[in-house]
């Protein structure tokens, strides 16, 4: 995965999709995605963490080796745009149940990405008790999520990455399911209820986040340029990666 930061953040956020796609497609990747910012949803009310203003978006790109990534990276380099690259172990809790657009075409919803630290002194058990066994668990009971992918980064694959431990992208069916807090922590009508629910996601998200600036927050529009196909029909066993 590649965090691209810039300062024209318009220009390169299109320039990924119109000329950087079709160059990585034309490196026969396994799969491609890219999000960029959506300036179009507001998440002031939903949502609050540490944001940066030269970040652009996020792509994904499935290799049989990361070995191969040079060529990856010289692609994703439009106008001044700077790559922050990431090894990362993907899970999917929650794949899209259905699509009824095609690979190319924008996702319908919101992504809501979320790029997070292990605090100082965490050790990696405690880490991933408390962020998949705890608060994956309760994110689905809460949210409405229509797609939730879960990224643990392995190591930083460029000189001077931020640290980032967790890449988080959860896709909403709408907008208002990602800005209405009502709708956001499944208050249904009751604003008891939804504070509740908020203060049940901060304060378990406060066990294994650093949320003096170890968040990120953004919103996305997703494109699935090639879709990855984890389980290929195929007449002879699957190559193993």
């Amino acid at each position: 995965m590649y965090v691209i930061r810039g300062d024209d953040r318009e220009t390169i956020g299109s320039m990924l999709v119109s000329d950087a796609a079709p160059r990585l497609l034309r490196l026969d990747v396994a799969g491609l995605t890219i999000d960029v910012l959506d300036p179009t949803v507001d998440i002031s009310r939903s949502a609050a963490s540490a944001a940066e203003a030269d970040f652009v978006g996020v792509v994904s790109v499935w290799l049989d080796s990361i070995d191969d990534r040079a060529p990856i990276q010289d692609a994703l380099l439009v106008g001044d745009a700077r790559l922050d690259g990431y090894l990362v172990t993907e899970s999917v809790p929650v794949p899209y149940p259905a699509r009824d657009w095609s690979d190319g075409e924008p996702t319908p919803g919101p992504v809501l990405l979320t790029l997070f630290t292990q605090p100082d002194g965490m050790a990696d058990d405690e880490f991933f008790a408390y962020w998949h066994g705890s608060h994956t668990p309760l994110s689905l009971e809460i949210h409405p999520l229509w797609c939730y992918v879960r990224n643990v980064v392995v190591r930083r694959l460029t000189l001077g990455a931020p640290p980032w431990r967790g890449i988080v992208k959860e896709t909403f069916r709408s907008a208002d399911d990602l800005t209405d807090p009502m709708r956001l922590f499944s208050g249904g009508g009751d604003p008891e209820r939804m504070k509740a629910n908020a203060r049940r996601s901060l304060e378990d998200g406060s066990r294994f986040l650093d949320l003096d600036g170890g968040v990120q927050t953004y919103v996305l529009r997703e494109t699935i340029f090639r879709t990855f196909d984890t389980l290929p029909k195929r007449a002879t066993a699957p190559k193993m990666r």
